[in-house]
Parts: structure tokens; C-alpha cells; sequence
């Protein structure tokens, strides 16, 4: 598709948009607590920067927990010298978020919380420019715009863009790598060869899921020059992957690729073999449609027409080539199916990859809308704009507890708010879709609102510990709210209020599923379910 012309305006609105996303992600990071595996990181990160040692958490590669280490170390954060921190080093992993925790609190918690995430919120704003620049190329400066506009309002991608984790950053480094790649297809030469590699190097080093990035990468140059110049693009491709394994060898501090090899072997490896996950009130192994139906309820409806008005748009305009076609689909498509295919079922985080490439179909149709001659088409472009800036100010700051309309519709549409259909989520999916343990904070707000004086029986889903927060909290084991609790005051994971509701209805035929029959008093953060009983 040929660029529409450049007008002086775009850029100003591209920096307003990204500076928008920074706000929000750095407002929201302030509002949430630790989530699951940010403690593990963390320690994984200050291990690498400050010790040089790449033995904790060695199933992620270490460069995005290790640009968190940076920024922590950069905020006097230092790594605690205890018997499990020299154990974790030794290789005891069961440590390291203890330690992790342990790092945070020592370092004060708020400020290294926030040094240790700012980081991550950088690489989810290059994702948002590198999306914007690509858009521009590919699909011209008001599909750009709407493109970036649509990545902006994405809950999930607010919500995960605050942690120290590793989605977020996957998406955005396979993006910077694909937007290279492009360019050096454009108009092949040693320059952007060269950054095609470094770039390549450093996605491999954000998770070993973008290992898929290797053969995708072959696949586009290689089609894109089936008739004509193939031996040439296949000798280039070569010297890219031996410039992206330099990259990964210097970031494994040359230890050779057994470490990278050994790194893969251990993916997944702390993940309970026989766990069962939870959708739409089931438990199994596995769901194949568990990551279409995530999509599906998580991202903003909004988002998801667009989305599809975009594919039809790309699919059969003429103004897009096969080259921008393979571009625009391959990716996203490779990066979906390999997770269905290998992912356990733990939320849509997984496919986060897959999102910039849907706001870029999605700003494409939005742009066609609102440049279209007729009226009607310009003010449904302009809804459903609006509706995306709803979605996104309705759940804010709780993104990552997101769900649209649709997950209340069918069961219980009176639920359904300006945060969509965030209170039926638990009815759909669990795990870090509902809550990742990120509402500690907001508890203790709401405690010291609400509840003054009294101690809260706490169900946690998290690895944080919640005695760091300072609130009367007593936390209770996972078993002990299968059945209906004494009198008292309770908070409970909406993890745990999904997925052991489940369990209740699967071991026990007359189970107790209380947290599912009675009302919440409240709900904190979109994530913890306030219950109060009253003694007789």
C-alpha cells in the first residue's frame, strides 16, 4: 500500500498518544502490588546486573529481567546476601521469590517496586512507537495513528506493560525485529541486515517462545523472493542469524549455547504437571480454543470489529501486495498457533505477540471508516473509538482483570458496566486473566476505608508476601475456603473464586461453592472478592 503523505500534526499526535500510554502505565504501576512472577524476575535480574550470574530463573532468557535489574540497581536496589539467596544461586529455584520479595522490601518497596518496573514500561512504549513507524510504511499515517490509538486503550496491554514480566516485551522485540526485517526486504543492504540480526538476537533473549521468530523469518524473505533473487536472500538470512547468535551469546555472557539450549529445556519446568485450567466453568489439561476464546472475552469489542474489518480489508483490498499481506498475517499467525499448540492455558498474557499486529488490522479498517465519504460510516468510526476509550477508562487501573460485554450476555447482563464485563469473568477464566496477586495494595486502601481495625482473612493467589503491606491479615490456605467459613471478614483471589469453585464441583458432588452463591461485599481491584459474615 503506498503511504499517504506526511502532514506535520501526525507526529504531534503519535508523542501525545505515547505519552498517554506512559502516563498510564506508570500511574497504574503505582496502584498495584507484585504480581505472581514479578519477585522471580526481579531476583533473576539483580543476579545477572550485580553478580554476573545467570543461574536464577534460567527458564526465561535474561535480558528483559535483566533491563529490570538495571533499573533497580540504578534505583539502589541491592541483592541480599542470606543462606537462600547463596542457595538460589547454587540452583535451589524454589528461592527465588522469596528472594525477589525479600530484595524489594529491603530496598523500600514502593520506589524499588517502581525502578524495577520502569524498564518494562519503556519497552511496552517502544512498542507502541515501533507500531506507529511500521503502521506509517505499510498502511499510511491515519491508520498509523489509529493503529497506535487502539494499542493506547488496550487494557491488557496497559495492565501487562507495568509488570516485570515477559510478554509484553516478547510482543515488543519480535515487533522491532519484523519492522527491520521489513525494511530490509524494502531495500536490501548491509545496515539494515546488520540490525535485522541485532535485533533478531534480542528477541531470542526475551522468551524462548520467539524461537518461532526463526523459520517465520525465512518463510517471508524467502517467499518474498521466490522468482528472483532467493540465493542471495538465503545467504543474507544466514548472515543475520550468525549476527543474532553473537547477540545471544554476548547477552548469555558467552557461555556457549548450551546455556541457551539448557534455558529451553527448562520451560515450563515449575509448572505443576497435573494442574488443571479453568474456562467457562470447566476443568481439563488443556483447552484448544482457550486462547481464541481469551481474545475473545479480553480484548475490548471495539477492538476485536475493528480487528476483523481490517483482516477483510487487507484480505481482498488490492492496495495491499503480497508482501504486505505475508507481513500483516504470517506473524501473528505463526505466533497464535505455536501457543496453542505448546502453551499452557494460563491466560491470555501468552498471546500478547499477536496484539500490536490486530490494532494495526484494526487501525486500518478505523481509518477507512473515518475517511470514508459517507456520513454514516465516519460517526460509526467515531463509536467505536469512543467505545475503546471507555473500555480502557472503565477498568483502569485493573487491565489486566479486563473482560468486554460479552462475558456477561449470555448469564447475568446486568453486570455489565463501564469496566465492560469485568464482574463475569470468573464465570470464563482464571489465573492471571482475573488476578495475578497485583491487589495487595488496593486492599489495604480499601481496608483502611472499610474496615478499620479488623483483621482480613486473606485467599492469595500470589507470591508476594502480603505482611509487607501493613494490614491485619491473616492468610489462609488454599483449602480451607472450599467450604463456607466461620463468621468473619474475608478477601479471596478471583482466581481462587473461578478455579476452586470448580475444583468444589468436581470433587464433591454436594460441595459448598459459596464464593460463587453468596455476594461480595465488594470488589477490590477487579481481582479480590470481599465477603462478610456476620457471627449469629
Amino acid at each position: 500500500m503506498k503511504p499517504t503523505p506526511r502532514a506535520p500534526w501526525t507526529f504531534a499526535v503519535a508523542a501525545a498518544l505515547l505519552a498517554i500510554f506512559f502516563g498510564e502505565v506508570f500511574f497504574a504501576s503505582r496502584a498495584k502490588s507484585p504480581a505472581w512472577d514479578e519477585p522471580g524476575h526481579i531476583a533473576a535480574g539483580v543476579a545477572y546486573v550485580q553478580l554476573g550470574s545467570l543461574s536464577v530463573n534460567p527458564q526465561h532468557p535474561p535480558l528483559l529481567k535483566a533491563l529490570s535489574g538495571a533499573g533497580l540497581t540504578l534505583g539502589g536496589g541491592k541483592w541480599q546476601d542470606v543462606p537462600q539467596a547463596r542457595d538460589l544461586l547454587r540452583g535451589a529455584e524454589q528461592w527465588q521469590w522469596d528472594i525477589g520479595s525479600l530484595i524489594l522490601i529491603k530496598s523500600g518497596l514502593e520506589e524499588a517496586l517502581l525502578w524495577a518496573r520502569l524498564p518494562m514500561m519503556l519497552v511496552g512504549l517502544m512498542g507502541g512507537l515501533v507500531l506507529y513507524l511500521w503502521g506509517r510504511q505499510i498502511a499510511g499515517e491515519l491508520a498509523a495513528l489509529c493503529a497506535l490509538g487502539l494499542y493506547v486503550l488496550d487494557p491488557t496491554i496497559v495492565g501487562h506493560s507495568i509488570l516485570v514480566t515477559l510478554d509484553v516485551g516478547l510482543g515488543a522485540f519480535s515487533l522491532l525485529f519484523l519492522f527491520c526485517l521489513w525494511n530490509w526486504v524494502r531495500a536490501p543492504g548491509r545496515a539494515w541486515m546488520a540490525v535485522c540480526g541485532i535485533t533478531l538476537g534480542l528477541a531470542l533473549c526475551t522468551k524462548f517462545s520467539s524461537v518461532v521468530l526463526v523459520p517465520l523469518a525465512a518463510g517471508l524473505v524467502l517467499i518474498d523472493r521466490r522468482r528472483k533473487g532467493a540465493r542471495a536472500a538465503a545467504v543474507a538470512l544466514l548472515w543475520i542469524y550468525g549476527i543474532a547468535t553473537v547477540v545471544v551469546l554476548a547477552i548469555y555472557r558467552f557461555q556457549g549455547p548450551g546455556a541457551y539450549l539448557a534455558g529451553v529445556t527448562k520451560v515450563n519446568a515449575d509448572h505443576a504437571a497435573n494442574y488443571l485450567v479453568y474456562m467457562a466453568g470447566d476443568l481439563a489439561s488443556n483447552f484448544t480454543s482457550y486462547f481464541a476464546v481469551a481474545y475473545l472475552l479480553k480484548e475490548p469489542l471495539a477492538a476485536i470489529a475493528l480487528a476483523a474489518a481490517g483482516l477483510i480489508l487487507v484480505l481482498r483490498g488490492k492496495e495491499f501486495a503480497l508482501r504486505e499481506k505475508l507481513f500483516l498475517l504470517a506473524p501473528p499467525a505463526a505466533i497464535f498457533l505455536l501457543h496453542v499448540w505448546k502453551a499452557d492455558n494460563l491466560g491470555i498474557r501468552y498471546i500478547i505477540p499477536c496484539l500490536p499486529f490486530a490494532h494495526l488490522l484494526g487501525g486500518i479498517a478505523l481509518a477507512s471508516l473515518l475517511r470514508a465519504p459517507a456520513k454514516g460510516r465516519r460517526i460509526a468510526g467515531a463509536i467505536l473509538a469512543m467505545w475503546a476509550a471507555v473500555a480502557a477508562a472503565g477498568i483502569y487501573p485493573d487491565g489486566l482483570s479486563y473482560f468486554n460485554e460479552s462475558a456477561c450476555l449470555l448469564d447475568d447482563p446486568g453486570k455489565v458496566g463501564l469496566d465492560g464485563g469485568s464482574r463475569c469473568g470468573i464465570a470464563w477464566l482464571d489465573d492471571s486473566n482475573v488476578d495475578w496477586g497485583q491487589g495487595l495494595k488496593q486492599l489495604q486502601t480499601w481496608l483502611g476505608r472499610n474496615a478499620k481495625g479488623r483483621t482480613v482473612r486473606l485467599a492469595y493467589f500470589g507470591s508476594f508476601p502480603p505482611g509487607a503491606y501493613d494490614m491485619p491479615v491473616e492468610q489462609m490456605a488454599d483449602s480451607q475456603v472450599w467450604f463456607h467459613p466461620p463468621p468473619g471478614l474475608y478477601a479471596v483471589s478471583a482466581h481462587m473464586v473461578a478455579h476452586d469453585s470448580a475444583l468444589v464441583r468436581r470433587n464433591y458432588a454436594r460441595g459448598d461453592e459459596w464464593m460463587t452463591r453468596f455476594s461480595p461485599r465488594a470488589i477490590v481491584g477487579h481481582c479480590l472478592y470481599i465477603y462478610d459474615f456476620p457471627g449469629n
